[in-house]
């Protein structure tokens, strides 16, 4: 259930929401030297201090609610310094609006509050970004994600290629496409063939519910598509939900499990996730992190902070 916070010079391991509230006061740390909600990533780089929660949000389900108290609870104590925070937090990490079920009354309880960064264009200022107009912004993009067609965008040549995604079938064969090219649409992770998923299993509840079945059609004997879906699953986006799993995998090894990490398939020019990592030489090694990182997200954060 721990949530590993790796940012700047922390790294913290988290358990409940009261030290994730106690965590947001330590990344702050920063912030008097930098003159502003920041961070420093280095000796010159400063990032907004409360960024790593985007992360967070996107591939934790189960600590949103853990998130939505913290956060609350800086409605409700906030310094000066803290309310420009999550302001910035807000307008700066779209994954955050998966946490409107709670923010949105923020918009009437602390609508004044402005930030002084929007790197989304959220908020009505790129430099002092109004926290009920990222509110509005929040609402507006949440539909866009709920509409019962849309489609994926790749680069591809002169023209965009859009790949519809309105169902399961459309949706395995946006799959099989990024796969074969080992490259998708790039976003705040990246764009390895299947980061592009994080965000769809994140706002589009189809595609959370047919996940499950997905990953075993994509993990049954096709190497390219075993490489592209490990390389998704070793991201961690809800590893909890996938013990059985992995260890599934382990316990009755498909044909591509004695493949090589180092041998990339055709296509791609990025190595598999993690494969920096001396111990992992097969895609069965892989699968065998799978149920490492699962194991470390069994159960669910303490909810120590209230929530309406």
């Amino acid at each position: 259930m721990a949530l590993q916070v790796n940012f700047a010079r922390w790294d913290l391991e988290l358990h409940s929401a009261s030290e994730l509230r106690a965590a947001l006061r330590t990344t702050l740390g920063d912030a008097e030297y930098c003159g502003g909600p920041y961070a420093l990533v280095g000796r010159d780089v400063d990032v907004p201090a409360w960024g790593w929660l985007g992360e967070a949000c996107l591939l934790r389900s189960d600590w949103l609610p853990a998130v939505a108290a913290a956060v609350l609870d800086v409605a409700q104590t906030a310094t000066p310094m803290e309310r420009k925070a999550l302001v910035d937090l807000l307008a700066n990490e779209p994954a955050t609006v998966r946490l409107l079920h709670w923010t949105a009354g923020l918009a009437t309880q602390c609508g004044d509050w402005t930030g002084t960064r929007a790197g989304t264009g959220w908020g009505g200022s790129n430099t002092a970004p109004q926290l009920a107009h990222v509110l509005a912004n929040h609402e507006r993009y949440a539909a866009a994600w709920t509409a019962p067609h849309h489609e994926l965008v790749l680069s591809e040549g002169a023209r965009p290629k859009l790949l519809p995604l309105g169902n399961v079938a459309e949706l395995r064969a946006a799959l099989q496409h990024t796969a074969a090219k080992g490259v998708g649409p790039s976003n705040t992770l990246g764009d390895a063939a299947w980061d592009w998923l994080a965000y769809e299993v994140a706002f589009v509840p189809w595609v959370a519910a047919a996940l499950p079945d997905t990953l075993q059609w994509a993990l049954h004997d096709d190497p390219g598509l075993a490489y592209a879906a490990l390389d998704y699953l070793l991201l961690g986006q809800d590893s909890g939900r996938w013990l059985d799993l992995a260890m599934e995998l382990r316990r009755k090894p498909r044909p591509w499990a004695a493949e090589q990490v180092r041998k990339k398939p055709k296509g791609w020019h990025r190595p598999l996730r993690g494969s920096g990592d001396p111990s992992l030489k097969t895609l069965g090694d892989a699968a065998i992190r799978l149920g490492t990182i699962a194991q470390r997200q069994a159960g669910h954060p303490v909810l120590d902070l209230p929530l309406p």
